[in-house]
């Protein structure tokens, strides 16, 4: 390898400066080294020879005038052979040379072994610079696609919890939904609750008896308000059009008239003292009946219909017949409710206070209106806040909620 390099190395020198000056590195006649040395040793000696004739027949023909003139071309021209050191320069290359090419020769296998690999180490020092590039590049282009793929991991990262959190949101909104409509159900039954209460405060007389069947119930598995049952049928039909009222939209729009008066009835030709209410004007609702005349209307009272119910469903069961045999038959038949004899002037000193109790009536039933479900007193064991919310509803919700 070291001779390989130092050929080119000559090769490149005798090439710029001396290329003509040595023999043919091709010749096949140089075979040994020895050759080659007598060949520079022959060659020094004509050259000498040569230069002492030259030299002895210039000086006799010249003159002394022309001595220095003479010598100075002699010596421009025997120049080139007064200079050892580029001599022996451009021996040694010669030699150098001319010795590798009869060793490549003898030797080809190997050298052009030698030469691939002088050929391959150049091609590697050339092209290192562009494959660090290259390796560099990769590298730049390595730690893009993992930084890309941490940039997408965090954004999808991020995304789940956004996600995640939108869900919860939506889930914890969903349970606050379905509480709140559970409480506006409810709430339904506490103002419906409320409304009876107070009217019952406002009655102008005081009841003689407690009456439990005439109460409501929530049933929490329909969220509904319903009604006991009451064994008198005309009481049962009667309070339950007035709970249905109470639980429906604006029922103080609808407005009824409450009378007391003394019918003859056409079923037996018996005459009895009856309240009832109607919706239609008075005289034409008893001229519509088929089972009655109006023998006297004693008294009348205009209300909204909710309220009107309350006060002739409280003022039947105070006057009524205690004893169900001593009632009339006929009442069952009747849209009205049968009263004792003895109670028409107590019954007519009433109904003079109930266009008072109709305005009381209609200004509790607007405050408790206006309340909201946390504002009722009645509501404290059933009121639900936001932060008892349990973590199996809110659970639930963010499956239901959940987006596939």
């Amino acid at each position: 390898m070291k001779k390989l390099l130092l050929l080119l190395i000559l090769s490149f020198f005798s090439a710029q400066s001396y290329a003509g000056s040595c023999p043919d590195a091709n010749a096949k006649l140089v075979d040994t080294d020895n050759a080659i040395q007598d060949d520079a040793a022959n060659m020094r000696e004509v050259d000498a020879a040569n230069a002492k004739k030259i030299t002895e027949a210039n000086a006799k023909k010249i003159t002394e005038a022309n001595a220095k003139l003479v010598d100075t071309d002699n010596a421009i021209k025997v120049e080139p052979y007064h200079r050892p050191i580029y001599d022996a320069l451009n021996e040694f290359i010669c030699f150098e040379k001319n010795r590798i090419v009869a060793e490549i020769l003898k030797n080809p296998l190997k050298w052009a072994g030698s030469i691939t690999l002088v050929f391959l180490l150049l091609l590697f020092l050339m092209t290192r610079g562009k494959r660090e590039e290259k390796r560099l590049r990769l590298a730049k282009l390595a730690d893009d696609r993992l930084n890309a793929h941490r940039e997408r991991e965090e954004r999808e990262k991020e995304g789940e919890e956004a996600e995640s959190q939108r869900i919860q949101a939506l889930a914890i909104q969903a349970e606050k939904n379905r509480i709140y409509v559970l409480q506006q159900k409810k709430l339904v039954y506490l103002k419906a609750d409320k409304y009876l209460s107070e009217f019952e405060s406002h009655l102008p007389f005081k009841l003689s008896a407690h009456y439990d069947d005439l109460r409501i119930i929530y049933d929490e598995d329909s969220s509904s308000t319903q009604t006991h049952f009451i064994e008198n049928f005309k009481d049962n039909r009667l309070w339950d059009l007035l709970i249905s009222l109470l639980v429906g939209d604006h029922p103080l729009d609808n407005m009824s008239t409450i009378y007391f008066a003394k019918i003859r009835s056409l079923l037996d030709d018996e005459n009895y003292l009856v309240i009832g209410e109607t919706s239609l004007e008075i005289n034409e609702f008893f001229d519509r009946s088929t089972q009655l005349e109006l023998v006297d209307l004693i008294s009348t009272c205009l209300m909204p219909k909710p309220i009107a119910l309350f006060a002739i469903l409280h003022l039947s069961r105070e006057f009524r017949y205690t004893n169900e045999e001593e009632r009339a038959e006929t009442e069952f038949k009747l849209e009205h409710f049968i009263i004792k004899e003895n109670s028409k002037v107590k019954v007519q000193k009433l109904f003079t206070k109930l266009d008072e109790y109709a305005i009381k009536c209609v200004d509790s039933y607007a405050d408790i209106s206006s309340k909201e479900y946390d504002q009722l007193e009645s509501n404290q064991e059933a009121y639900i806040k936001e932060d008892e919310l349990k973590e199996e509803a809110i659970e639930k919700a963010v499956k239901n909620n959940k987006l596939p």
